[in-house]
């Protein structure tokens, strides 16, 4: 089971490759130096999509510039992601902006805080490892897919 979905008679080798591909790409991510805006920051494949948003600017934090990341949010969601994590400080500014951020979301579509945590991230930073205390949520859709079989391409939705 990977991402909340039941895979039945999936090829085999395809849904590896996938996971290795995942894989990759959470340690590209892992490997980014701090405000390196380059990075892709989603992963869209045929069995698991998801996205990273970094809160993180102070001077948006500060000023509640919230609008910009719900936008994006919202096109992440539209563009077929399911679960999309939202990454920030522990600090009571960045807390506050990030439950702003989630019941707006709650509100405009059917994607919701399933997880939170507080955590230590070792981060890039100046070509060195640095530690830093780190606040995420991942917001996934309400319902849930249930892949019978992929190879017919058949699903079945059940509501969460």
């Amino acid at each position: 089971m990977l991402t909340n979905k039941v895979f039945y008679k999936t090829q085999k080798n395809v849904f590896i490759q996938e996971v290795h591909n995942l894989l990759d790409f959470l340690v590209a991510y892992a490997n980014r130096e701090i405000g390196d805006d380059s990075a892709d920051l989603n992963f869209k494949g045929s069995f698991c999509r998801c996205g990273i948003v970094i809160i993180g600017k102070r001077e948006k934090l500060v000023v509640g510039e919230e609008d910009r990341y719900i936008n994006w949010i919202n096109r992440l969601i539209d563009g077929g992601m399911e679960s999309i994590y939202l990454i920030s400080g522990i600090d009571k500014i960045s807390r506050k902006f990030i439950d702003n951020i989630c019941a707006s979301i709650n509100l405009t579509c059917s994607y919701s805080p399933m997880l939170s945590k507080k955590y230590t991230a070792y981060v890039k930073y100046g070509g060195k490892r640095i530690k830093k205390e780190t606040f995420l949520v991942m917001l996934r859709g309400k319902s849930k897919e249930i892949y019978v079989n992929s190879e017919k391409k058949r699903l079945i939705t059940e509501k969460g």
